[in-house]
């Protein structure tokens, strides 16, 4: 992996990939051992010059599911999207415990960085606020935190 270089293999642009991205997206994939590869990866990404890592989210919770302890991984790879990354429709924030994790990882980060992440999961701020009027406490009390950190 090396910041701001690119596979030959396209042309230069958004489709663009920087060296390693399809390997690290397979061990990903394959086993939690390189969660830790791909958060660095993630970090690493040029989200302004390559989207190719938009649609991984997706395919990471297809792999794994969701849980409290991918919550970190999962931050990552969100943010890791380019700024025209759209809502990753597998991500489902059903429990409790879950919103927490989300809660907790977000607490850490800047405002942009909450809001984005949450664009990525929930959509606009109305459709939070929807899902947070039909749960139950403590759910919806989650939620609403959540909610608070959306514009």
């Amino acid at each position: 992996m090396e910041e701001f270089a690119w596979y030959g293999d396209v042309e230069p642009g958004e489709k663009s990939g920087m060296p390693g991205t399809y390997a690290v997206f397979g061990l990903g994939l394959y086993s939690e051992a390189y969660y830790p590869l791909l958060q660095r990866y993630m970090e690493l990404v040029d989200s302004e010059h390559q989207s190719v890592q938009d649609g991984y989210a997706e395919a990471f919770v297809e792999a794994h599911g969701l849980s409290v302890q991918q919550m970190p991984v999962l931050i990552s790879i969100l943010l890791g999207g380019n700024e025209s990354a759209g809502t990753v429709k597998n991500i489902v924030i059903d429990s409790t415990d879950l919103a927490d994790a989300l809660v907790h990882e977000l607490t850490a980060k800047e405002d942009y960085q909450r809001e984005y992440v949450l664009y990525r999961i929930f959509g606009s701020r109305s459709k939070l606020a929807q899902r947070a009027k039909k749960e139950a406490s403590p759910l919806k009390d989650k939620l609403e935190k959540l909610l608070a950190w959306m514009r």
